[in-house]
């Protein structure tokens, strides 16, 4: 059954940190790294104090199944339900949820990467309450960190 329409009534629970691991394995091409909060501290003079480093947590899926499913999430942002987080000149692939409260709002979810051979995203991981506008909020999300990361003018 679609997710929301079962008998429990917690419905299936996942955190954004759990959402954006699955985008960050896809992107990865099957290997999950351990997340981490902080990746570097620096003092005032801009002196590095600590840098976080990229460990290996699990290869839950294989680099052919990460591909393909790549791809169907680029067929998301192409022609589905995540158009609006389309960026010209850049290939991206999503996944859009909605998340039913029994209420009258839905909240609206998204994950998503810029999908390149290299891997490596950036990947983003968002959660708007009350409201159904995660694709097009992820837009500038993404554009934003693709910037930062140098992948974007």
């Amino acid at each position: 059954m679609p997710v929301g329409e079962h008998n429990s009534p917690a419905g299936p629970q996942v955190t954004a940190l759990q959402m954006a691991l699955v985008a960050a394995t896809i992107c990865n091409h099957g290997v999950m790294n351990q997340p981490y909060l902080v990746d570097k501290v620096s003092n005032a003079s801009g002196e590095i104090g600590y840098q976080a480093s990229t460990s290996v947590l699990a290869n839950p899926i294989t680099e052919e199944t990460a591909k393909r499913t790549a791809a169907v999430l680029e067929g998301v942002i192409k022609r589905g339900t995540g158009t609006a987080a389309a960026i010209n000149g850049v290939t991206i692939a999503g996944k859009t949820g909605t998340a039913e409260k029994g209420t009258d709002r839905d909240d609206s979810w998204f994950i998503g990467f810029a999908n390149t051979e290299e891997g490596g995203g950036p990947v983003i991981a968002i959660v708007l309450e009350d409201s159904s506008d995660a694709p097009a909020k992820s837009n500038n999300v993404l554009k934003v960190a693709l910037q930062k990361a140098g992948k974007l003018s």
